[in-house]
């Protein structure tokens, strides 16, 4: 992937736009083919490896919308460069933009020159970066909801359990208590009681 130095651009601060972090500017001028990492100027091609922590960056200066300039008479991309950026140096950064101008001081009036504005490219970045950030909250309180449903969730079934396991507890105790009452009925064969005038005997 390819980056335009802009007016004010360092390879330190090219880095922060694409990586999040200046630490790799060396990275960018090996790749770069630059051998005086502090002489870059306005229309240097920066190219840069689309990993992970480039795909941000990436995704917002391919989306930038570009600016445009109608040519006047007598108007050369250096003067068009000094009207747009203050910098007539930074003519290389507006021929990039325009594939079509084959001479860049030989260019017809009336021809609109596209170029990306002073300070566009981070603002997209910016902005792509917030619009991330608010998705990503969206995402994170989601799943605290669903871990919250599923907790409580968990919390009805064991109380559920614990309902129905109580219930079979005091069906076993009934069982139980049955169970002792027939054996001690049946073990009382020789026990008797009167009742009225008749002795009734339990077999």
């Amino acid at each position: 992937m390819a980056y335009v130095v802009q007016k004010g651009d360092t390879l330190g601060k090219i880095s922060q736009k694409i990586y999040g972090s200046e630490g790799r500017w060396n990275e960018l001028a090996t790749l770069s083919g630059i051998p005086n990492p502090s002489r870059i100027f306005p229309g240097d091609l920066i190219y840069y490896t689309l990993d992970e922590s480039a795909v941000t960056f990436a995704s917002a200066y391919e989306g930038i919308q570009r600016s445009e300039e109608a040519v006047k008479q007598g108007d050369t991309l250096a003067t068009i460069a000094k009207r747009v950026y203050g910098n007539p140096n930074a003519w290389r950064a507006i021929w990039r933009e325009n594939d079509k101008i084959d001479n860049p001081d030989i260019i017809p009036p009336g021809t609109n020159v596209y170029y990306v504005s002073q300070g566009a490219a981070a603002a997209a970045v910016s902005k792509l970066q917030a619009e991330m950030a608010k998705v990503a909250q969206v995402k994170t309180t989601k799943g605290a909801n669903l871990t919250t449903k599923a907790s409580a969730k968990g919390s009805h079934a064991v109380a559920k359990n614990n309902v129905v396991s109580s219930v079979k507890l005091a069906k076993v105790q009934k069982i139980s208590n049955l169970l002792a009452d027939s054996q001690y009925f049946s073990g009382a064969k020789n026990f008797g009681t009167n009742e009225g005038n008749r002795l009734v005997v339990f077999n």
